[in-house]
């Protein structure tokens, strides 16, 4: 007898280890959900290595033509809070014009400037919340196109 006949609730399957409704959807899309994720910070790196840093710093604080509100407007407070510490982590790169990896304090008066590659790293690692994809794929799209040899732009 199955458990539809039995009237069994389909939680206990998916308790039983036996996927069922979304469940199974969400199994077949995990490992998709990690290859995107790595590409999007793969991606970040390779902004990064380009010298792009002020540009996905506008993507993250509005000031960029890559820029979309809806991909911050509805997010939690753990993804609001590592999209707010990549921004600081940007803002000191752009500022300070530094590329490193290591965690470094500048103290101008009695503010103290500081990297945080730590978290710089756990909002790649989320999959960069508050950013597009898309449009970080596009900006490398565009930035190559104008950057190609024989191109005026």
């Amino acid at each position: 007898m199955t458990a539809l006949a039995r009237r069994e609730p389909l939680s206990q399957y998916h308790l039983k280890g036996i996927p069922t409704g979304g469940a199974i959807w969400h199994e077949i899309n995990r490992s998709q959900d990690k290859s995107e994720q790595m590409s999007e910070g793969v991606l970040i790196d390779e902004a990064m290595s380009l010298g792009l840093q002020a540009e996905l710093l506008g993507m993250l604080d509005g000031s960029s033509q890559y820029f979309d509100a809806r991909f911050f407007e509805d997010l939690d407070h753990h993804s609001r809070r590592l999209r707010s510490m990549a921004l600081l982590h940007l803002q000191f790169a752009v500022t300070f014009n530094y590329t490193g990896s290591e965690t470094r304090h500048i103290t101008i008066g009695k503010i103290i400037h500081s990297t945080y590659p730590d978290y710089f790293e756990a909002w790649k690692l989320a999959g960069i919340p508050g950013m597009s994809s898309y449009l970080l794929r596009k900006m490398l799209a565009d930035y190559r196109s104008r950057s190609a040899p024989g191109c005026d732009g």
